[in-house]
């Protein structure tokens, strides 16, 4: 007779027999036993320590510390069953902390840099820059900078998110627009790289220029060229340029001397990364776990894994690192779960497993995963999560806020599912969230229960294809299942571009357009690779099996595929889909139509209601509609996920905010990233308006024609009078507008976004609107900027632009600001008390317009602290209160409005920025700061070198965007008028006004018009004349103000009409208008 062994005996042996945990500390001691009291110092010492130590559960212990690190942590077969723990506020960095820091006096700084950058000596080998990019090998990136765990700018040109444009095509070089003296500076620079997407925005690269001939404005680049060549119009910056550190968190290293330059936006721990090799490497390993560990500022990647099976990386954060975060190659049952990454020079997570020939599955698992601001360095093709081989899953993931892919894959029988994907292919078109495509072996895969959002075209329509696909099966991808997601404003949301065996069913799709594109491009444009000039598909066929078991069997079709029209499009299913909203259903091309492709119980409608919609989980009443599981898509909390973010817990909203102690700032990414919240920190009590989504702090611009109505769609009969008004938020009639791209390193925060315009239904603009805001004491400086692509391309007069438009809750509703003649003393403030409740109601404008000489205005409540509005340069305010002044919340209906507003031309092309200040405080701290940053002078300097310095015309149009060094004003109509911004100063300051222009007119009688803070409005009896000299050649006019008794007091502004009537063919060519002489 057998013993039973009792259930607590049988836990006991199979418990580990030997179990040890070693601690390491930055100020440990190798020699040390490791224990908690005594720590090692090095992961080294420990790993060395475990091996010898016998079988067990042993564990490696990270403490609390900076550990720098010179070599990769390398791990093995050895220390298989290891786990690698990390206490909080443990981190492995792959660089040196930077310290010394002393102020530069090199002169080849920009004179606006002098005094504000700092050198230190760091090493005599820094590496070189390298050749990076679409279609070239991953390679460590070069030493960074980074502050406080945020990476710093190399110095370019231009600054920040900018990107200037080729001039021309060429094949080894490419003509660029740069001024003169600064095409100079580069010619002699040390190194001089560019960045751009060269010929396609799918593809960019980085190139080593050999040569800049100042004399053609062309740079020269090192061999190969480029991905495909250079192609005009096409988008790059220069970098690597100590002549470009002009701005703060740049920076540049000297590799002659070894020195390091920086504009620090402020105090923070410095650190460059140095490690070219991954933080971690896990080679052959088997149950190895690597928990809770901070992985920054190094240069390569931060884990690989190798080979082995089952290795665990949960709950860890990688960020700042040069190339990938994870890498894993080969193996088995790899888990990657529950970690943050971002902040990363190439890709979030990669993965590759499973054996194609057999097609093994490899097992490994991303999971619960949120990863953002991936791909900084490199812009394609580095996607948060690559899956190559068979049998490997992305599930739960949050994936967000990248220029190209979410996901990239290749291979079989993969996993896609649960994820939240949104603000992705950002910077690129012809792009996918989801992309697989140019091979007819790879099926299998299932695309699952994902939620897809707020992804588009972000960039102009002016060549080619710029759409933006959720799911994007490209060139003849074949054997997919989409099945269960929802995709909400995502764009061209579901492509089969031109592949067999696809299935699309039961997926939610809302505002998408179109929701499915089916085309047959084999047949087509793409036929090449059916008919024996191109064999890359066909070679596709050879690697693999296909037309033997397994693929025989597990993709029946596949076997027959070369005697079964392989260019066809065929076997594609598409069923049982919602389809809500006004644009194309489905987009068939190539003669593909509901006969030719099996279409089956799809549900289009284009009002929501139809379908009973619910918005807060999407579900929707439809007969024979599977219900989406969307309470269970995205990230949820385990062991190492005890919190989730916002948008995760409440899909309704999706705020980002800043809090630097004294004030707290929100933009809400569902409507454009207009400001929605501003407060005292601490106070939560949120001072601005909602109620509708024209309010909010938000940009808004206006242009013609009046009324807008854009392919016949006409506006709504309340709006149809503002004409051209794309906004911030949203429409009218309730659609949001979609921000593409958004940045948040805790100190300053990026906004990118289509806005809508405002008097029509569900029309985007032909723009794109960006912000830029940083938080100082009880400010926020916020920097805005439209970039037009107008299809319409007629130069429409200037209007008055709302810079910004800023709606308070109803109590703050005492309108204040000063409207005197001498500002900037200290004299009586004005309250504007207008208010309204009905438009029917009001004689004229419902708001009121003044002079605000201090260039401020504040919304303040019966304790007089509020918010108020500085913009320098700006003295013409409106603003006013609609509703009942006192009360009310962020949702309800009373309001008090301000904004500074300045007459432009918005072209169909033009890039045109402004900036504001919000101050938060007492209104004598509010007016304190415009007192204390008022302007240097206000007497008029008109120099047109880049733009139109605020002037606009009546009866007279200029030759267009960009402005380069003059205006080039056309005087053909009767009356030509060139009218000046609203400005301020005294007359006795300005005796005489200089006019540096050159013309060819048949009249001479020019006159130059002003008006008064007394008498704001142009007349005679306040002008003088003057006479051209029509030869087409310059002069300076020298223009006797003070001779004329009419001109005293406060001057408002200035008028010049060059002829008093124009004739084709009459111009004027005007370089600056000044006091100065």
């Amino acid at each position: 007779m057998k013993s039973a062994l009792c259930p607590l005996l049988l836990l006991l042996m199979a418990l580990p027999t030997n179990a040890t945990d070693l601690f390491v500390r930055p100020d440990g001691a190798d020699v040390n036993p490791g224990t908690e009291a005594k720590p090692l110092a090095s992961l080294e010492a420990a790993r060395d320590r475990l091996r010898t130590a016998g079988d067990g559960k042993h564990t490696i212990i990270l403490c609390a510390g900076t550990h720098l690190r010179t070599a990769s942590f390398v791990l093995d077969h050895r220390d298989s069953g290891l786990t690698v723990r990390g206490e909080p506020g443990a981190r492995l960095l792959g660089g040196k902390l930077i310290t010394g820091w002393t102020l530069s006096t090199d002169p080849r700084l920009p004179a606006s840099a002098r005094g504000k950058v700092v050198e230190v000596k760091v090493s005599d080998d820094l590496g070189a820059l390298r050749r990076r990019g679409f279609g070239i090998g991953t390679s460590p990136s070069p030493p960074e900078l980074f502050v406080d765990g945020v990476p710093q700018t190399l110095a370019r040109w231009p600054n920040g998110d900018e990107w200037s444009v080729l001039a021309s095509d060429g094949k080894d070089r490419f003509g660029v627009r740069v001024e003169p003296e600064r095409l100079a500076r580069w010619a002699g620079a040390d190194e001089l790289w560019v960045h751009g997407y060269w010929t396609y925005d799918w593809a960019d690269s980085y190139e080593k220029v050999i040569s800049v001939d100042t004399a053609t404005q062309t740079l020269i680049t090192e061999p190969p060229h480029g991905v495909y060549g250079y192609k005009a119009g096409k988008r790059f910056y220069a970098l690597n340029l100590i002549e470009e550190l002009d701005s703060p968190g740049e920076y540049w290293l000297d590799r002659k001397t070894g020195t390091l330059y920086a504009w620090l936006a402020g105090p923070g721990e410095t650190v460059l990364s140095t490690l070219e090799a991954p933080l971690i490497t896990v080679s052959e390993a088997r149950d190895l776990s690597l928990e809770r560990l901070t992985l920054a500022c190094s240069r390569g990647q931060g884990i690989q894994v190798v080979g082995g099976s089952g290795v665990t990386v949960a709950g860890c954060i990688l960020r700042g690192l040069g190339t990938s975060g994870i890498d894993v190659a080969g193996g088995t049952n790899h888990r990657i779960v529950s970690c943050d990454l971002f902040d990363l020079g190439e890709s979030g997570v990669l993965v590759t497993g499973g054996d194609r020939a057999t097609l093994t599955p490899g097992g490994h698992v991303v999971e619960n995963c949120d990863i953002h601001h991936h791909s900084r360095l490199c812009r394609t093709y580095r996607p948060a999560i690559g899956i190559n081989g068979v049998g490997n899953k992305a599930l739960h993931n949050r994936l967000h806020d990248g220029p190209h892919n979410a996901i990239l894959m290749g291979g079989n029988d993969h996993e896609v599912a649960y994820n939240e994907i949104y603000r992705v292919c950002t910077q690129t078109c012809d792009a996918g969230a989801i992309y697989m495509g140019r091979n007819l072996t790879m099926r299998g895969t299932v695309i699952r229960h994902n939620y897809f959002h707020d992804i588009g075209p972000t960039l102009a329509a002016k060549d080619g294809f710029v759409d933006v696909m959720a799911v994007y099966l490209d060139d003849c991808f074949c054997g997919t299942t989409i099945v269960g997601n929802i995709f909400d404003r995502a764009g061209r949301a579901a492509m089969i571009g031109g592949g067999r065996d696809n299935t699309i069913v039961n997926n939610l799709f809302i505002g998408c357009n179109p929701a499915i594109h089916v085309d047959a491009r084999g047949t087509g444009w793409a036929s090449f690779w059916f008919d024996g000039r191109d064999p890359f598909l066909m070679n596709g066929l050879k690697e693999v099996p296909y037309d033997r078991p397994p693929y025989s069997t597990r993709y029946p079709h596949l076997a027959e595929i070369l005697r079964d029209e392989p260019a066809k499009a065929k076997y594609n299913r598409l069923a049982d889909n919602v389809i809500v909203g006004p644009g194309k259903a489905i987009d068939w091309l190539d003669g593909l139509s509901e006969r030719t492709v099996e279409t089956v119980d799809n549900t289009i409608v284009a009002d929501a209601a139809a379908v009973s919609l619910n918005p807060k989980n999407y579900a929707v009443s439809v007969p024979g509609f599977a219900p989406i599981p969307f309470d269970k898509i995205g990230l949820y909390k385990d062991l190492y996920r005890d919190r989730l973010p916002s948008a995760t817990e409440s899909p309704a909203e999706d705020m980002s905010y800043l809090d630097n102690g004294v004030i707290r700032l929100g933009v809400d990414l569902k409507l454009g990233g207009s400001i929605t919240y501003l407060a005292e920190s601490g106070d939560k009590v949120n001072m601005i308006n909602s109620h509708d989504w024209g309010r909010q702090i938000q940009m808004s611009f206006y242009s013609g024609p009046v009324p807008f109505a854009p392919n016949g769609k006409q506006p709504s009969k309340t709006w149809a009078a503002l004409g051209w008004n794309p906004i911030q938020s949203g429409d009218c009639a309730g659609n949001r507008s979609v921000v593409t791209e958004h940045r948040n390193d805790g100190a300053s925060l990026y906004v990118k976004c289509i806005p809508m315009q405002w008097p029509l239904d569900n029309e985007p603009g032909e723009c794109t609107f960006e912000s830029w805001i940083r938080l100082h004491a009880n400010t926020a400086v916020v920097r805005c900027r439209i970039d037009n692509h107008r299809s319409d391309k007629t130069q429409y007069s200037g209007r008055g632009q709302e810079l910004p438009a800023i709606y308070t809750n109803g109590p703050w509703y005492r309108l204040m600001s000063y409207a005197g003649d001498r500002p900037f003393t200290g004299g009586d403030l004005s309250q504007f008390k207008k208010t309204w409740t009905r438009l029917e109601d009001v004689q004229g404008s419902p708001w009121e317009n003044w002079l605000a000489t201090e260039n401020w205005a504040a919304l303040v409540n019966d304790d007089n602290r509020g918010v108020g509005v500085f913009k320098p340069g700006t003295y013409s305010f409106t603003g006013g209160f609609f509703g009942k002044p006192g009360g009310g919340g962020s949702k309800d209906a009373p309001t008090g409005y301000i904004s500074p507003i300045q007459d432009e031309i918005l072209d169909h092309n033009i890039q045109y920025d402004y900036e504001y200040t919000l101050i938060v405080g007492t209104l004598d701290e509010i007016r304190r700061f415009a007192c204390e940053n008022r302007p240097r002078s206000s007497l008029p300097d008109y120099r047109f070198e880049k733009d139109r310095q605020h002037w606009v015309y009546r009866n007279a149009v200029d030759t267009g965007w960009p402005i380069q060094g003059r205006l080039h004003v056309k005087l053909e109509a009767d009356d030509p008028q060139l009218v000046g911004p609203t400005a301020f100063w005294d007359a006795s300051e300005v005796p005489v006004l200089y006019v540096r222009a050159a013309c060819v007119t048949r009249r001479t009688d020019a006159r130059l018009f002003w008006r008064t803070s007394s008498q704001p409005h142009f007349s005679d009896d306040r002008s003088v004349g003057f006479t051209l000299k029509p030869d087409g050649d310059y002069h300076v006019y020298e223009i006797d103000l003070a001779g004329c008794p009419a001109y005293k007091g406060s001057i408002t502004g200035i008028r010049f009409d060059p002829v008093s009537a124009g004739a084709v063919g009459d111009y004027i060519q005007i370089e600056r208008i000044t006091w100065k002489k």
